[in-house]
């Protein structure tokens, strides 16, 4: 696990009374400022190393993804499983039958995302996000790096924080955490605009033309941070990017 990712999150997330007003929350999204950690910073740092000293309980989180998981495939289905009953065992609320149609090279094809959102109540979200679909058709590409391994480190990051950082301000916190396993992001043929990142796509189309009641605006309203896991492990190069974090606050761009 990232002692990194760990820190952003834990520093991002407000740990303050969520508001009772539409026009408050919606201001404080667009003020937002990461608390600082201080003395708690060393706590965080030590909480992987305490909870999960050998990496056992990653690895076994890690182990079922590690197979050829293209979309149409038996294994395919199963890692969906996977995700889906971990992070119910925690007590999120899983979205795991998110499937949809969409036209690709070979004719019209599911595709399924995951959502997984700590704190439904909760009017801002923190998202990190990664897919779990393996390259089409290669039956012997296991896909570590991409992205085993990063949705491992999400549902490995759920295990950690759940029951110590999130339960406990569950229902009092303007702010939670939400995950994202997206489907289909792997050319079915050649990669091109048209074909890839199909369940990112549909997602994005979705949100754009969904009202989210309490501001009035569509759900994107409801994104604070979104973070990209993607391509992890192994020997980093100097071009090389682990992630991308996307704001919500300024029409969208990308601000690092």
């Amino acid at each position: 696990m990232s002692i990194y990712l760990l820190a952003a999150i834990a520093n991002f997330i407000t740990y303050g009374p969520a508001s009772g007003s539409d026009i408050e929350w919606l201001t404080k999204q667009r003020s937002h400022v990461p608390v600082s950690l201080g003395d708690r910073l060393e706590e965080l740092a030590l909480l992987d190393h305490q909870m999960d000293p050998d990496g056992a309980s990653f690895n076994s989180l890690l182990a079922p993804m590690l197979r050829p998981r293209y979309v149409t495939s038996a294994a395919h289905t199963e890692v969906r499983q996977h995700i889906v009953s971990t992070l119910e065992s925690l007590g999120w609320a899983v979205d795991g039958n998110r499937t949809f149609e969409m036209r690709t090279p070979r004719g019209p094809m599911d595709f399924t995302n995951v959502i997984a959102t700590h704190d439904p109540s909760a009017p801002r979200r923190l998202v990190l996000a990664c897919h779990y679909d393996s390259i089409y058709g290669r039956d012997t590409f296991i896909g570590a790096t991409d992205s085993a391994v990063p949705c491992a480190m999400l549902l490995h990051l759920a295990t950690l924080m759940t029951e110590r950082y999130l339960d406990p301000i569950k229902g009092r916190s303007e702010l939670t955490l939400q995950l994202l396993f997206l489907d289909g992001e792997e050319a079915i043929v050649h990669w091109t605009d048209t074909d890839s990142i199909y369940g990112a796509r549909h997602l994005a189309s979705e949100l754009e033309r969904t009202v989210y009641q309490r501001a009035g605006d569509t759900v994107i309203t409801e994104l604070q941070r979104m973070v990209r896991r993607t391509l992890i492990a192994g020997q980093v190069s100097d071009d090389f990017s682990a992630g991308s974090i996307f704001s919500f606050e300024d029409e969208n761009q990308a601000v690092y």
